[in-house]
């Protein structure tokens, strides 16, 4: 997820929050990840049920839309989709998208497998600050 967060900042994570509403387009999520459920990844939700995605000319649509991800610090290599996400399904994306084990990789993600929200980092201390979703 680097730049927004680097492998050694503890997080706190919102386990609360998706009991009351899904998971919306933007947010960080922390989820069992599928291929070895002991594991636990943190990736951002770039797609919801009904969506269609794809990754083309280095750039992420959605719904035909161009996305613009002032995140995503580099060309997106290679091409991803169209693909429409099915119910109770959503698609997320690491913001190191070169270097992502990510939906694109092995497939979508059941929402029943997501832990929580990622709102804050506190370790390191000079890392501290909120994780905030992004507007798409």
């Amino acid at each position: 997820m680097e730049p927004q967060l680097r492998s050694h900042e503890k997080i706190l994570v919102n386990k609360l929050i998706y009991r009351f509403r899904p998971p919306m387009v933007g947010e960080v999520v922390v989820f069992s990840f599928p291929l070895d459920p002991k594991k636990d990844f943190i990736k951002r939700v770039v797609g919801e049920p009904g969506d269609v995605l794809e990754i083309k000319d280095g750039y992420l649509y959605r719904n035909n839309q161009k996305i613009s991800e002032p995140f995503v610090k580099e060309y997106v290599f290679g091409s991803f989709g169209p693909v429409k996400i099915p119910k109770g399904r959503i698609c997320v994306m690491g913001d190191n998208r070169n270097n992502s084990h990510d939906s694109r990789a092995w497939g979508f993600l059941d929402i029943d497998q997501i832990k929580g929200r990622a709102e804050m980092k506190f370790w390191p201390p000079q890392c501290f600050g909120t994780i905030p979703a992004i507007s798409y």
